[in-house]
């Protein structure tokens, strides 16, 4: 019989090792994350509401150290605006897949995101 304890047990996220993917860009190793249901909502509000790129806000919520902390803080967004646009795009793949994010959220939340705000946004990628 299902109780809330066993609930809790059974969906409790896992927050170490076993919820980051390790990804090499440019010769460098680093870790993704899996995010929680809350940070997925944040993520839609940052980009419906707020019009974030959602190339930008994905990444800085899920980029993370080898143990599954988050790596960077919203106030970190100039440093992801600051990359490539062929780096962002990759590691917002990667980041997308891993948190098993839909192709139907992802053209809404892309849809969603105000163009030419931020370098992600001008990515030519498809």
């Amino acid at each position: 019989m299902m109780t809330k304890e066993t609930f809790l047990n059974h969906f409790k996220r896992d927050t170490g090792p076993n919820a980051t993917k390790a990804l090499v860009v440019k010769d460098e190793e680093i870790f993704l994350r899996r995010i929680s249901w809350q940070e997925k909502k944040a993520l839609s509000k940052a980009v419906s509401e707020d019009k974030k790129d959602v190339h930008t806000a994905m990444i800085l919520v899920a980029l993370s150290d080898e143990n599954g902390n988050r790596l960077l803080s919203d106030a970190d967004e100039p440093i992801i605006d600051a990359l490539y646009p062929e780096d962002v795009e990759d590691i917002f793949e990667a980041a997308w897949n891993f948190n098993a994010m839909g192709r139907k959220e992802r053209d809404l939340l892309k849809k969603n995101s105000e163009p030419g705000e931020t370098t992600g946004s001008s990515s030519t990628c498809a």
